[in-house]
């Protein structure tokens, strides 16, 4: 995982999980190539309209599954149920954009250890307003902006099956991956969903 920048990264607009196309992406390339920062790959193959939204969705999903510095983990990806494939792609978000790990850990996670389930679009917006007085560069966005990122994030969270009905819930994904991302010591991530038990 890529140390958090000093700023918030906001090209989070650009999708939430992007399932079907990182799906595709991860289908149609090599994972030595996805890795190798210096090859151009061509995106032809997604389903946008026009050229510059299949290079913006494909460069974008680049980067969050690079951020995650581990090509070992998406290696076996097209062996993952559904619902793992979901957890990879949030785990990729999540390391990319350090507004959504902070989130996570410090309203996701301290709602469920306060046996606080609900959860709306409302407690991200919330956030976002309260990081404002540290984040200067939150200042600088529109409110329609706010608005869109916290959409992306609760659509994310509800794409990954952490969030049902307004509910977060305790997912159930494979021993094997959560037994991967423990050997690999990435326990704050297990935390912020639950599965870190012994």
């Amino acid at each position: 995982m890529q140390t958090p920048t000093l700023t918030y990264s906001f090209s989070i607009t650009t999708g939430s999980l992007l399932y079907e196309e990182t799906c595709k992406v991860l289908d149609t390339f090599d994972i030595s190539k996805i890795f190798d920062v210096k090859g151009k790959l061509n995106f032809q193959f997604l389903s946008q309209n026009s050229d510059v939204s299949k290079k913006t969705i494909g460069q974008e999903i680049l980067k969050r599954i690079r951020s995650t510095e581990w090509p070992e983990l998406w290696e076996q990806f097209n062996s993952h149920s559904e619902k793992d494939k979901r957890l990879l792609m949030f785990y990729a978000f999540c390391c990319y954009y350090s507004m959504v790990q902070d989130f996570m850990i410090e309203v996701y996670h301290k709602k469920w250890l306060n046996m606080d389930t609900a959860i709306t679009r409302e407690d991200i917006a919330y956030f976002i307003d309260v990081k404002s007085a540290f984040r200067p560069e939150i200042n600088d966005l529109q409110a329609i902006t706010k608005q869109k990122i916290a959409q992306v994030i609760f659509r994310s969270l509800q794409e990954a099956g952490l969030v049902s009905d307004g509910k977060i819930v305790d997912p159930d994904f494979s021993s094997d991956l959560i037994t991967s991302f423990r050997h690999k010591g990435e326990m704050w991530f297990l935390e912020i969903i639950h599965q870190n038990k012994l």
